[in-house]
């Protein structure tokens, strides 16, 4: 292979690749998961994208119109052919696109930058009295400088990162545990309930575990860095070296572990619609704003495409009590989760959807800090958008200053069985039902958001629940 990139690029691609294909042969791809790399006609890479059946994803290039999304048929008309690598696993294919988007930055793929806003794996080392420690695993966009602690990154989806990461947690077990609760425990002379299923070693009752979590974390860094093809030809070789030493039952260990390394082939980190799209991710997002404006009428503008703002509301309670209500926040096409806020109902005494929409969106209304959005959106039918909208009528008459923020903003509710919109006209007051002809992204991610809403609050309700049931 005669490569014209820099060494660094060219000592990676060297290394990951297996076979390339030009653009008119994707019919003839493997379905399998794995990495593929457009490449333009002076060799070098210009995106990277991951799949979990690469014949799918490729040969969908082939059916999207590109008049919808101009980023991508640009891509295309620039790429010459496409280097493809085969993994052992979604989970693989995700590590590996990641490490290459890294060190390649292809123009195509978001830029990950050393900036703190996207997330890591942090591996720290913990110390405690008596010159001892233990490793915690954990997520994090905070990094900052710790000699005790190593970060693994940037990654673009911290969704996936955590998905990855519970499903790798029960082959390696690790903590992911402060001090504070690892002292606590230790105390309790009792594991938390992830030590007592079994997906961490519990050295907060059990000091002889300690060895063990730091192979663990070595293992699971190994994985994350180097991918599940390497850690199997470490485990594969020690389990044979102890095979020869007659050190049969570790052997026996081993081998367990290396049969649920090779299960990962079985993990799903992506929702479908995310597999099956073959666009620029960034591409999609603006797409979902464009179809969710153009499905509710609403006029965009050129520099607000990527400040386009949902809020979407959902009530619940635990039998009459614990009420409460979820805010989950979608900006520019997609999830926020450090915009969500959850509300602890405090007016409404007997639990009542139209009475605590009405306290959960006044209250909102006061914090035009956290951005204004372009539609409040109601996970319920006309009863629940008629208090929302009431709610900010009464909200208008004590705060006409700050109401008045709010006049372009779009009021809308979600109903079931089919997920079709009830859609409030404020110039006449009427409320009108908007059915849903078309599932297309847009819609989808509005799906997805009223799911969070109704996520983020009945986790709220659980966790109010069991405080006041243990308390």
């Amino acid at each position: 292979m005669n490569m014209q990139q820099g060494s660094g690029r060219s000592d990676v691609l060297a290394t990951a690749l297996k076979f390339t294909v030009s653009k008119e042969t994707f019919r003839h791809i493997l379905r399998v998961p794995g990495v593929y790399i457009f490449v333009d006609s002076n060799n070098t890479p210009i995106y990277v994208g991951k799949a979990k059946n690469l014949f799918n994803r490729l040969n969908s290039y082939l059916n999207i119109d590109l008049t919808l999304y101009p980023k991508t048929a640009q891509m295309l008309r620039q790429a010459k052919y496409v280097k493809i690598i085969p993994t052992l696993s979604e989970v693989e294919a995700f590590i590996l696109e990641q490490n290459l988007i890294k060190t390649l930055q292809p123009k195509y793929n978001v830029k990950l930058k050393d900036d703190g806003s996207y997330p890591y794996v942090a591996i720290e080392k913990v110390n405690l009295e008596n010159k001892t420690f233990y490793y915690r695993v954990y997520v994090t966009r905070n990094k900052r400088p710790n000699q005790n602690i190593k970060y693994l990154g940037p990654y673009v989806e911290a969704n996936v990162v955590k998905t990855v990461l519970r499903a790798l947690r029960r082959i390696f077990p690790f903590p992911d545990c402060s001090k504070t609760k690892f002292k606590r425990y230790s105390q309790l002379k009792r594991p938390c309930l992830y030590g007592q299923i079994g997906v961490c070693p519990a050295p907060c009752v059990n000091s002889g575990s300690m060895e063990q979590v730091k192979q663990n974390v070595r293992h699971l860094v190994t994985f994350l860095e180097r991918g599940q093809s390497e850690i199997v030809r470490r485990l594969d070789r020690k389990m044979r070296k102890l095979i020869k030493e007659e050190k049969f039952e570790e052997a026996q260990k081993l081998r367990d572990t290396l049969i649920t390394v090779n299960q990962l082939y079985n993990v799903n980190i992506l929702k479908q619609g995310y597999l099956d799209s073959p666009v620029l991710i960034e591409e999609l997002y603006t797409v979902r704003v464009k179809q969710i404006a153009d499905f509710f009428k609403i006029e965009l503008f050129e520099g607000n495409l990527e400040n386009f703002r949902i809020d979407c509301f959902d009530m619940s309670h635990f039998y009459g009590e614990y009420m409460v209500g979820a805010m989950a926040v979608s900006v520019g096409g997609r999830l926020e989760k450090s915009k969500y806020r959850r509300f602890k109902i405090k007016t409404v005494e007997i639990a009542s959807d139209v009475d605590m929409v009405k306290e959960t969106i006044f209250r909102r209304l006061k914090h035009t800090d956290w951005g204004v959005p372009n539609i409040i959106l109601i996970d319920g039918g006309r009863t629940q958008l008629k208090a929302a909208y009431r709610a900010f009528l009464e909200f208008s008459k004590k705060y006409p200053v700050i109401a008045d923020k709010y006049t372009t903003t779009l009021w809308a509710s979600i109903v079931k069985p089919n997920d079709d919109f009830y859609v409030l006209n404020k110039s006449t007051g009427r409320i009108l039902f908007k059915k849903v002809k078309e599932r297309n992204v847009g819609i989808q991610h509005l799906r997805e958001l009223r799911d969070e809403a109704h996520r983020y609050a009945r986790s709220y309700t659980r966790q109010k629940a069991v405080k006041g049931l243990v308390s």
